[in-house]
């Protein structure tokens, strides 16, 4: 699998960051069908179906960071840049440009 590891630090508090991570985790379902759960301070995804099949990933929120790791299935490896800079255009909206 390909993977993408993205780093963000924030200005805002864990508890702020925490809820814009589950909003997105949120419209993700609505729009994608991506399911979604909180394991502590870990929000897990993953796309049982649609054109994301097999994705998985994690968003980590700490009081100075947010934390991104994407798992893509093969059929998506040459996609990866893409889903790379897509990442970064929804942390920007999400957090603020770094």
């Amino acid at each position: 699998m390909a993977q993408i590891d993205i780093l963000r630090p924030h200005g805002m508090s864990e508890d702020a960051a925490r809820r814009r991570a589950e909003d997105l985790a949120r419209r993700l379902e609505q729009r994608r069908g991506v399911r979604w759960r909180w394991e502590g301070d870990e929000l897990r995804l993953d796309a049982p179906n649609g054109p994301a099949k097999g994705t998985r990933g994690s968003v980590r929120v700490t009081a100075e960071a947010v934390r991104i790791r994407v798992e893509l299935p093969l059929l998506l490896r040459a996609m990866r840049p893409v889903v790379e800079s897509k990442l970064h255009e929804k942390l920007d909206a999400m957090l603020g440009k770094a």
